[in-house]
């Protein structure tokens, strides 16, 4: 029987395609590694060199990291830093000894121990939010297919993707997440009838810029619900946007109208793993840390959608924030305590403005990008030295490299 380190360590080594800087190819497929030329067997990640040689296009999330620093994500870092200090009290006092004794080498050696315990523990953190991602598939693909399955089914099918046994508790606690948020947006009466259900597959395209440029993009969205006009489905999305308050009555407005009007209403979905802060009165009441690439993400896929060869108009656009406090890879976590399991996800829904505005980073982003490389190629080439400017593009079919 694996020990919980082996258990994590497979995770990561199945897993750890989400945690690099994520590349496309031309096609949609995803291209976060290449294998190593000098230990064959062996990869490593996509650098910007290895994209310019094989055309590979940036993930929407690598190039909104250009332009969001993310404040919450770096105190949540520093804070994981000083939990690291704190379960290594006998690390710290080494490091607080040897700085008080002005021994520079040993006092960085103890730093930079204590700084992989603390990035180990994030690396943590992002292999749950990959595991139930992937859960969220099956789950999905299950649903679809009008299949049920019960717990040991469902922990069989994900190890047989993932390579890694998670404990029941995990299991239990996303299938019935799944099934809440189902009750929401994927009624039983509709999806087999004429609301289709799209996930997890991969776009690429060209974002129009000013001036006339252009910057491709690639990504990979969660679910899209083609929701038919008179669903249950619908009916739901009106009364929920009612409920967010006046800011809503536009998008609102434009999913009744669509509705009227016997039109489909295509819905974009994106989960989230996050941990939420919890009131000490309510504790049952969640609220989850907002960044600004969140709205940016949703529309940048909508842009994708609408512009890669799919051509498909977005209309609501939404995350699914889940608790990730109560979701463990620990075999010996004692099971979360919770009093309903709706409370342990919110639905957050965008405005029009907010995608709007969103469109706008995204634009802004991959602006960056590129004056960064012109700036970049134009140092370069002043010193004399190997110069090399890469603005990604979807290429035409007889542009691409084979």
């Amino acid at each position: 029987m694996k020990t919980r380190q082996e258990e994590e360590a497979d995770i990561k080594k199945r897993l750890r395609g989400s945690d690099s800087s994520h590349w496309y190819d031309q096609k949609g497929a995803a291209c976060h590694e290449i294998e190593m030329k000098s230990k064959p067997g062996q990869f490593r990640n996509v650098t910007k060199t290895d994209a310019a040689k094989k055309d590979l296009l940036p993930s929407v999330t690598n190039v909104l990291s250009k332009c969001d620093p993310k404040p919450g994500l770096d105190d949540w870092k520093r804070n994981l830093l000083f939990q690291a200090m704190y379960d290594n009290m006998d690390l710290f006092a080494k490091m607080f000894g040897s700085a008080s004794a002005k021994e520079a080498d040993d006092f960085s050696i103890h730093c930079k121990r204590l700084d992989t315990i603390a990035f180990e523990s994030s690396k943590g953190a992002a292999n749950v939010g990959s595991m139930f991602h992937l859960l969220m598939e099956i789950l999905t693909d299950w649903y679809i297919l009008g299949v049920t399955k019960d717990f040991d089914d469902t922990q069989s099918e994900l190890m047989k993707r993932s390579g890694v046994k998670v404990p029941m508790h995990f299991i239990y606690v996303s299938t019935r997440i799944f099934g809440e948020v189902a009750k929401m947006l994927l009624p039983w009466n509709d999806m087999h009838k004429n609301s289709p259900v799209s996930q997890e597959f991969n776009i690429v395209w060209n974002q129009p810029l000013p001036h006339g440029s252009r910057f491709g993009l690639g990504g990979k969205f969660d679910l899209l619900i083609q929701a038919c006009p008179q669903s249950k489905i619908v009916q739901n999305l009106i009364m929920v946007l009612d409920q967010n308050g006046p800011e809503f009555k536009p998008l609102s407005a434009q999913v009744r109208a669509r509705s009227q009007e016997n039109l489909p209403i295509n819905i974009l979905l994106d989960w989230k793993t996050r941990k939420p802060t919890r009131a000490k009165r309510h504790p049952h009441t969640l609220t989850f840390p907002a960044y600004n690439t969140d709205a940016a993400q949703l529309a940048a896929y909508g842009e994708g959608l609408k512009m890669s060869d799919r051509c498909i108009p977005v209309h609501v656009h939404l995350n699914l924030l889940v608790a990730s406090d109560v979701l463990s890879l620990d075999h010996s976590a004692s099971p979360p305590e919770f009093k309903e399991f709706s409370d342990l996800f919110q639905a957050r829904f965008y405005t029009n403005d907010q995608i709007e505005a969103g469109v706008e980073l995204l634009e802004s982003s991959c602006m960056i990008w590129k004056n960064n490389e012109k700036s970049s190629h134009l140092a370069k080439k002043n010193k004399g030295g190997k110069t090399s400017m890469y603005i990604p593009q979807v290429l035409d079919d007889d542009e691409a490299v084979s």
